[in-house]
Protein backbone atom coordinates (compact mmCIF):
# COMPACT_ATOMS: atom_id res chain seq x y z
CA UNK A 1 0.00 0.00 0.00
CA UNK A 2 2.87 2.28 0.51
CA UNK A 3 3.85 1.86 -2.86
CA UNK A 4 0.33 2.92 -4.30
CA UNK A 5 0.50 5.84 -1.73
CA UNK A 6 4.14 6.67 -3.12
CA UNK A 7 2.76 6.72 -6.95
CA UNK A 8 -0.86 8.83 -5.95
CA UNK A 9 1.05 11.57 -4.78
CA UNK A 10 2.72 12.21 -7.52
CA UNK A 11 0.16 13.12 -9.85
CA UNK A 12 -2.05 16.27 -10.34
CA UNK A 13 -5.68 17.14 -9.40
CA UNK A 14 -6.72 17.79 -13.05
CA UNK A 15 -6.63 14.23 -13.24
CA UNK A 16 -8.10 13.55 -10.07
CA UNK A 17 -10.65 16.19 -11.51
CA UNK A 18 -11.09 14.29 -14.31
CA UNK A 19 -11.69 10.61 -13.14
CA UNK A 20 -14.66 12.45 -10.96
CA UNK A 21 -15.81 13.90 -14.22
CA UNK A 22 -15.62 10.95 -16.86
CA UNK A 23 -17.22 8.87 -13.77
CA UNK A 24 -20.48 11.34 -14.21
CA UNK A 25 -20.64 11.64 -17.53
CA UNK A 26 -23.10 8.74 -18.10
CA UNK A 27 -25.57 10.91 -16.64
CA UNK A 28 -25.86 13.13 -19.33
CA UNK A 29 -27.83 10.81 -21.33
CA UNK A 30 -29.43 9.21 -18.57
CA UNK A 31 -33.02 11.57 -19.12
CA UNK A 32 -32.77 10.09 -22.48
CA UNK A 33 -32.53 6.42 -21.36
CA UNK A 34 -35.75 6.44 -18.88
CA UNK A 35 -37.66 9.47 -21.23
CA UNK A 36 -40.74 8.05 -21.85
CA UNK A 37 -40.98 9.46 -25.57
CA UNK A 38 -38.30 6.98 -26.44
CA UNK A 39 -38.84 3.40 -28.18
CA UNK A 40 -36.09 1.29 -29.19
CA UNK A 41 -37.37 1.42 -32.75
CA UNK A 42 -36.34 5.18 -32.72
CA UNK A 43 -32.94 5.53 -35.01
CA UNK A 44 -31.57 7.35 -31.96
CA UNK A 45 -30.38 4.87 -29.23
CA UNK A 46 -29.64 6.53 -25.88
CA UNK A 47 -29.10 2.67 -24.59
CA UNK A 48 -26.09 2.53 -27.20
CA UNK A 49 -24.80 5.79 -25.93
CA UNK A 50 -24.96 4.96 -22.39
CA UNK A 51 -22.74 1.88 -22.74
CA UNK A 52 -20.52 3.99 -25.28
CA UNK A 53 -19.67 6.83 -22.59
CA UNK A 54 -19.91 4.35 -19.09
CA UNK A 55 -17.40 2.64 -20.88
CA UNK A 56 -15.16 5.81 -21.56
CA UNK A 57 -14.73 5.20 -16.97
CA UNK A 58 -13.43 0.99 -17.60
CA UNK A 59 -10.91 2.26 -20.05
CA UNK A 60 -9.42 5.19 -18.29
CA UNK A 61 -9.35 2.84 -15.21
CA UNK A 62 -7.11 0.31 -17.96
CA UNK A 63 -4.40 3.21 -18.10
CA UNK A 64 -2.69 1.40 -14.88
CA UNK A 65 -2.02 -1.26 -16.65
CA UNK A 66 0.28 0.67 -18.68
CA UNK A 67 1.67 2.45 -15.53
CA UNK A 68 5.30 1.00 -15.04
CA UNK A 69 5.54 1.66 -11.14
CA UNK A 70 2.23 -0.23 -10.98
CA UNK A 71 3.75 -3.19 -12.59
CA UNK A 72 5.25 -4.73 -9.36
CA UNK A 73 1.51 -5.11 -8.21
CA UNK A 74 0.22 -6.29 -11.37
CA UNK A 75 2.99 -8.98 -10.64
CA UNK A 76 2.57 -9.74 -7.51
CA UNK A 77 -0.88 -10.63 -8.06
CA UNK A 78 -1.59 -12.01 -11.46
CA UNK A 79 -4.49 -13.97 -10.14
CA UNK A 80 -6.45 -11.33 -9.14
CA UNK A 81 -5.97 -9.20 -12.05
CA UNK A 82 -5.44 -11.92 -14.99
CA UNK A 83 -6.23 -15.22 -14.21
CA UNK A 84 -9.25 -14.82 -12.16
CA UNK A 85 -11.28 -12.81 -14.86
CA UNK A 86 -10.40 -14.55 -17.89
CA UNK A 87 -11.44 -17.84 -16.07
CA UNK A 88 -14.83 -16.56 -15.01
CA UNK A 89 -15.32 -14.93 -18.78
CA UNK A 90 -14.63 -18.36 -20.36
CA UNK A 91 -16.38 -20.20 -17.67
CA UNK A 92 -19.66 -18.23 -18.40
CA UNK A 93 -19.05 -18.62 -21.87
CA UNK A 94 -18.90 -22.65 -21.73
CA UNK A 95 -21.59 -22.21 -19.49
CA UNK A 96 -24.09 -20.76 -21.99
CA UNK A 97 -23.49 -22.69 -24.78
CA UNK A 98 -23.25 -26.20 -22.81
CA UNK A 99 -26.55 -25.13 -20.40
CA UNK A 100 -30.31 -25.45 -21.60
CA UNK A 101 -32.03 -22.28 -22.76
CA UNK A 102 -34.06 -22.14 -19.26
CA UNK A 103 -30.82 -21.85 -17.45
CA UNK A 104 -29.70 -18.66 -19.65
CA UNK A 105 -31.33 -16.16 -17.28
CA UNK A 106 -29.86 -17.78 -14.02
CA UNK A 107 -26.37 -17.26 -15.58
CA UNK A 108 -27.28 -13.80 -16.52
CA UNK A 109 -28.15 -13.25 -12.49
CA UNK A 110 -24.46 -14.25 -11.84
CA UNK A 111 -22.82 -12.43 -14.72
CA UNK A 112 -24.73 -8.92 -14.26
CA UNK A 113 -23.97 -9.29 -10.04
CA UNK A 114 -20.19 -10.00 -10.51
CA UNK A 115 -20.33 -7.35 -13.26
CA UNK A 116 -21.61 -4.63 -11.14
CA UNK A 117 -19.57 -5.68 -8.23
CA UNK A 118 -16.60 -5.16 -10.39
CA UNK A 119 -17.88 -2.14 -11.77
CA UNK A 120 -18.58 -0.52 -8.25
CA UNK A 121 -15.34 -1.98 -6.77
CA UNK A 122 -13.54 0.38 -9.22
CA UNK A 123 -14.67 3.52 -7.85
CA UNK A 124 -12.93 2.24 -4.34
CA UNK A 125 -9.50 2.16 -6.31
CA UNK A 126 -10.50 4.92 -8.02
CA UNK A 127 -11.12 6.89 -4.68
CA UNK A 128 -8.50 5.86 -3.09
CA UNK A 129 -6.22 6.71 -5.31
CA UNK A 130 -8.23 10.34 -5.49
CA UNK A 131 -7.49 10.63 -1.79
CA UNK A 132 -3.89 9.99 -2.02
CA UNK A 133 -3.40 12.40 -4.52
CA UNK A 134 -5.15 15.00 -2.48
CA UNK A 135 -2.67 14.56 0.22
CA UNK A 136 -5.31 12.73 2.53
CA UNK A 137 -5.26 8.95 3.76
CA UNK A 138 -5.99 5.99 2.43
CA UNK A 139 -9.67 6.06 2.88
CA UNK A 140 -10.88 4.07 5.94
CA UNK A 141 -12.38 0.79 6.54
CA UNK A 142 -16.04 2.54 6.93
CA UNK A 143 -15.94 4.30 3.60
CA UNK A 144 -14.91 1.17 1.81
CA UNK A 145 -18.08 -0.62 3.70
CA UNK A 146 -20.33 2.23 2.60
CA UNK A 147 -19.31 2.33 -1.40
CA UNK A 148 -19.89 -1.75 -0.88
CA UNK A 149 -23.03 -1.63 1.12
CA UNK A 150 -24.33 1.08 -2.31
CA UNK A 151 -22.79 -1.62 -4.63
CA UNK A 152 -25.15 -4.37 -3.76
CA UNK A 153 -28.08 -2.21 -3.48
CA UNK A 154 -26.90 -1.77 -7.15
CA UNK A 155 -27.21 -5.05 -7.91
CA UNK A 156 -30.42 -5.82 -6.56
CA UNK A 157 -31.63 -2.91 -8.51
CA UNK A 158 -30.49 -3.94 -11.86
CA UNK A 159 -32.19 -7.10 -11.46
CA UNK A 160 -35.80 -6.03 -12.74
CA UNK A 161 -34.20 -3.81 -15.49
CA UNK A 162 -32.93 -6.48 -17.00
CA UNK A 163 -35.16 -9.95 -15.81
CA UNK A 164 -37.95 -10.60 -17.96
CA UNK A 165 -41.25 -10.06 -16.96
CA UNK A 166 -42.72 -13.04 -18.03
CA UNK A 167 -40.24 -14.66 -15.50
CA UNK A 168 -41.77 -16.20 -13.11
CA UNK A 169 -39.06 -14.78 -10.91
CA UNK A 170 -39.62 -10.91 -11.71
CA UNK A 171 -41.77 -10.01 -9.13
CA UNK A 172 -39.62 -11.84 -6.24
CA UNK A 173 -37.02 -9.19 -8.02
CA UNK A 174 -38.66 -6.33 -8.00
CA UNK A 175 -39.66 -6.47 -4.19
CA UNK A 176 -36.01 -6.74 -3.77
CA UNK A 177 -35.46 -3.66 -5.81
CA UNK A 178 -38.15 -1.89 -3.34
CA UNK A 179 -36.52 -2.89 -0.24
CA UNK A 180 -33.13 -2.27 -1.18
CA UNK A 181 -33.90 1.30 -1.89
CA UNK A 182 -34.49 1.98 1.75
CA UNK A 183 -30.73 0.23 2.30
CA UNK A 184 -29.55 2.78 -0.43
CA UNK A 185 -31.40 6.17 1.39
CA UNK A 186 -29.66 4.96 4.51
CA UNK A 187 -26.14 4.24 3.25
CA UNK A 188 -25.97 7.47 1.25
CA UNK A 189 -26.84 9.81 4.36
CA UNK A 190 -24.28 7.91 6.06
CA UNK A 191 -22.15 8.60 3.53
CA UNK A 192 -23.01 12.61 4.05
CA UNK A 193 -23.01 12.05 8.16
CA UNK A 194 -19.25 10.55 7.57
CA UNK A 195 -18.16 13.19 5.48
CA UNK A 196 -18.93 15.88 7.90
CA UNK A 197 -17.84 14.26 11.28
CA UNK A 198 -14.62 13.72 9.67
CA UNK A 199 -14.10 16.73 7.29
CA UNK A 200 -10.89 16.98 8.02
CA UNK A 201 -9.83 13.87 5.75
CA UNK A 202 -11.92 15.17 2.47
CA UNK A 203 -12.14 18.21 0.32
CA UNK A 204 -13.94 18.90 -2.30
CA UNK A 205 -12.73 15.99 -4.52
CA UNK A 206 -12.16 13.35 -2.27
CA UNK A 207 -15.28 14.21 -0.87
CA UNK A 208 -17.74 14.26 -4.45
CA UNK A 209 -15.89 10.65 -5.51
CA UNK A 210 -16.84 9.47 -2.17
CA UNK A 211 -20.65 10.58 -2.77
CA UNK A 212 -20.19 9.38 -6.37
CA UNK A 213 -19.15 5.69 -5.35
CA UNK A 214 -21.41 5.34 -3.12
CA UNK A 215 -24.67 6.56 -5.23
CA UNK A 216 -23.06 5.25 -8.28
CA UNK A 217 -25.78 2.58 -9.08
CA UNK A 218 -28.74 5.16 -7.71
CA UNK A 219 -30.20 5.79 -10.98
CA UNK A 220 -31.49 2.46 -11.34
CA UNK A 221 -34.10 3.53 -8.88
CA UNK A 222 -35.71 6.31 -11.24
CA UNK A 223 -36.11 4.09 -14.32
CA UNK A 224 -39.68 4.07 -15.15
CA UNK A 225 -39.66 0.43 -15.52
CA UNK A 226 -40.38 -1.83 -11.61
Amino acid sequence: MDHQDNIAEGWPRWFSSGMILITLAPFAVLPLLFADSYHPGDGFSPHLSLLLIANLHISITALFFSIKDYEPILMANKRRYFFLPLATVFSLIGLHIFLPKTYHIWIWVVFSAWQNWHFGRQNMGIHSFISRAEGFKAPSTTENLLIGVGIVCGILAFYPLAFPTDNNAFPFFVMIKEWSLFLFGFVSVSGLILIIVQRQHFNFRNASFFMTSIMFFGVLYISNKP
